[in-house]
């Protein structure tokens, strides 16, 4: 380093990464590395695989200062997938991020990476943290920038979903394998019922500090049976929004449909033998059903006394609460059906 004038480690790096770089160039090869190898002596043919995001709230904005300063680059942040967010984050995502580049600089985007980290998988889940929202994504990449309709990209995201299982993948047939593990029993409905309404804590919430699972924990618990897109609440959440903006009989029927079937859940969950994975869920569970009671109730009275609204927030209050390593995510649509109520 002294010989060479090199002041601190990183510049050592590029050092190494400029002469590795002559060497691939005499291949016909190009260096590709994350966003650190950005030095002020690195040549403009590597591509920077920004890992540390598009706009300048994060790390300075290490897509575009790349590309703007005449590199080719790859956009994977907002691509990490082991972050457990929806589907919904990602296809609204585009690798340019929406930020204002010459023609020439978004060239330079090269396009985007999913990256999946492993810390909190084993070939039992990987799947199920994969995919379908990898295909969602892939569609992302493959569309223009102003391709942004949720709706649409769902209607198709399911059929995928279950060609995938076609294929070999097994996210659905696993998850089911984790959930009969948890109740000793081959009656999962119960528990597949929450699947639908429950997903993984986000962004590295689970694991906090990276202290609380090792590479040798089994990953068979309640959260790892849950994807990040439970696929009931998206579409609970919708029939609120609908019908407390325009209020309709067939929404009506649809939303005591949900009701009543998390109702009947609880009654099956609490035949299941108890055991202590069982035990943590149970509470949440019951919350779920007395909350539901409440509100079966004031669907088919059209009104709700100021006690039970009383009651209800107390219920949402518990239910807001993370569940062993899971959010509830009808959160949103229950509280605007109260609040519509009152």
């Amino acid at each position: 380093m002294k010989k060479e004038g090199i002041e601190n480690n990183h510049e050592l790096q590029t050092y190494f990464n400029i002469k590795l770089q002559k060497i691939l160039s005499k291949y016909g090869k190009k260096l590709m590395g994350w966003d650190e190898i950005m030095t002020k002596n690195m040549p403009k043919t590597a591509v920077i695989h920004s890992w540390r995001g598009v706009n300048e709230g994060f790390e300075k904005g290490t897509l575009i200062k790349a590309v703007k300063e005449g590199y080719n680059a790859v956009l994977s942040n907002d691509y990490y997938i082991d972050r457990m967010q929806s589907v919904n984050h990602h296809y609204l995502y585009d690798p340019t991020g929406g930020e204002s580049l010459t023609s020439e600089e978004k060239k330079r985007v090269l396009g985007g990476e999913v990256t999946m980290w492993s810390e909190l998988v084993t070939p039992l889940t990987i799947d199920s943290r994969i995919w379908p929202r990898t295909a969602a994504i892939a569609e992302r990449f493959w569309s223009p920038e102003e391709v942004i309709d949720i709706a649409s990209m769902r209607i198709r995201l399911e059929p995928i979903s279950m060609q995938l299982e076609e294929f070999g993948i097994t996210h659905y047939r696993n998850r089911d394998v984790i959930l009969r593990n948890i109740a000793k029993s081959g009656d999962i409905s119960s528990l597949l019922l929450l699947t639908k309404i429950y997903e993984p804590l986000k962004i590295y919430t689970r694991n906090k500090g990276g202290t609380e699972y090792q590479t040798f924990s089994p990953f068979t618990l309640f959260a790892d049976a849950c994807s990040s897109d439970a696929s009931d609440a998206y579409l609970f959440n919708k029939l609120a929004e609908t019908f407390t903006t325009a209020p309709n009989k067939e929404t009506k029927e649809k939303l005591l449909q949900y009701f009543n079937a998390w109702i009947n859940g609880y009654q099956n969950f609490s035949a299941i033998p108890q055991n202590p994975i069982v035990s943590n869920i149970t509470e949440h569970y019951k919350t779920l059903e007395q909350l539901s009671l409440l509100y079966v109730e004031m669907l088919s009275k059209g009104t709700i006394s100021t006690k039970n609204v009383q009651q209800v927030e107390a219920y949402l209050d518990v239910l807001k609460e993370p569940l062993v390593d899971t959010e509830l995510v009808i959160v949103p649509g229950l509280e605007r059906l109260i609040a519509k109520a009152k």
